[in-house]
């Protein structure tokens, strides 16, 4: 199954960090979405990436399908005009990107690691509980 996720890039955020938006299962609908942000100038970058995951491998293939944003305007209009300068870095226009593998990612750990307080709160309550039986129940 192939999900669409929405990332969003704040203007005012100086660690440059994507954050995921939005998660879309169909794809017209993602890049809709991500037009309408994109003539909204709120964000300095909009992308959208296709993911396919296959269950029986453990593999997921991605893909970035759409960029936009105010950054990436700013950058197409230095590359349009000649501006751009000899050694700056310069975003590409958008086009259709080769899937990739995908390792995983901080947010796969951050999953696990949440589970750990959960985890011994269960213990607590069940060690709890079977001491309340003991004294409870009678000999």
């Amino acid at each position: 199954m192939i999900n669409y996720e929405l990332h969003t890039l704040k203007k005012h955020v100086s660690a440059k960090e994507w954050e995921i938006g939005s998660v879309f299962e169909d794809r017209e609908l993602a890049l809709h979405e991500a037009k309408i942000l994109d003539n909204s100038d709120r964000y300095a970058g909009i992308r959208v990436i296709a993911e396919d995951h296959n269950p029986g491998t453990g593999q997921t293939q991605t893909s970035t399908i759409f960029r936009g944003g105010s950054n990436f305007k700013e950058a197409k209009a230095k590359v349009i005009d000649g501006t751009a300068g000899a050694g700056k870095r310069v975003v590409s226009p958008p086009r259709e990107f080769a899937p990739r593998t995908r390792a995983a990612t901080n947010d796969d750990k951050r999953s696990v690691t949440s589970l750990v307080p959960m985890l011994l709160l269960f213990l607590l309550i069940g060690v709890g509980g079977m001491y309340a039986l003991y004294e409870l129940v009678p000999d």
